[in-house]
């Protein structure tokens, strides 16, 4: 049984991370707290564009009363949720007909790995079962991205097969438009990963088995034909 106070858990810990990630080198903008992400607005000259909205994901349509041509999720979000399908219901509620969901994540399949109790060369071990649904407690006091221990070491997350991924979003209502996967990530997840000359770190020799992907899916627009939207060109962004 998950621990009911999860959501405190992470939140303590999200929030100890905001300047440890805003000082890290490997990291130009942190996972933010508001006050911190209006700041930055105005530095960078979107304030008058950006808006900020803090609410629980699964609780979004309560509190933002909008559609969009385009939803983006970013890479780590999908660990942090236990239930993807009310996620893949959220993103849907919030598409406006002819939009989409880009996507660009960590693949669940490199989840199964981890460099504690590793193989030779650097290679990683086996650390969670691919299929489980349980909710999976790390007591971990280091941060990828800062070499500072955590005060708040304890964190909740949850792995989720690409299979149920694409299902989810499809039962929502949208049409998966495309799916890659890629043999590099963001980060270095595994001490045998190679920085590439897009800052992003890959497997040195064969590609063992994917790191991330990437998936585009959209609303269908009922006052335009299926064949003409599913011909327009659709513009690509990819990380290779």
């Amino acid at each position: 049984m998950t621990d009911p106070s999860w959501l405190e858990y992470n939140r303590r810990g999200w929030d100890e991370r905001v300047d440890l990630h805003l000082e890290a080198e490997s990291y130009d903008l942190g996972p933010l707290r508001f006050t911190v992400a209006r700041t930055l607005a105005d530095e960078l000259g979107f304030s008058d564009r950006a808006r900020f909205v803090e609410a629980d994901v699964y609780d979004a349509p309560k509190v933002l009363n909008e559609v969009f041509d385009l939803v983006f999720i970013n890479w780590g979000a999908l660990c942090w949720l236990p239930d993807i399908r009310r996620w893949a219901e959220v993103v849907a509620h919030f598409i406006k007909p002819g939009g989409a969901l880009y996507q660009i994540e960590n693949h669940p399949c490199a989840e199964v790995f981890e460099n504690q109790e590793g193989m030779p060369g650097g290679m990683p071990g086996y650390s969670i079962p691919y299929f489980t649904r349980e909710a999976l407690r790390f007591d971990d006091p280091s941060d990828y991205a800062s070499p500072s221990p955590l005060q708040n070491p304890v964190r909740y997350e949850w792995s989720h097969p690409l299979g149920e991924i694409v299902s989810s979003l499809i039962a929502s209502g949208l049409t998966l438009n495309w799916l890659h996967e890629h043999d590099s990530t963001s980060f270095q997840r595994y001490s045998a990963l190679v920085k590439d000359s897009y800052g992003m770190y890959r497997w040195p020799d064969k590609g063992w088995f994917p790191l991330s992907f990437s998936l585009r899916a959209g609303r269908l627009d009922t006052r335009v034909g299926r064949a003409e939207q599913q011909s327009r060109p659709a513009k690509v962004i990819s990380n290779q």
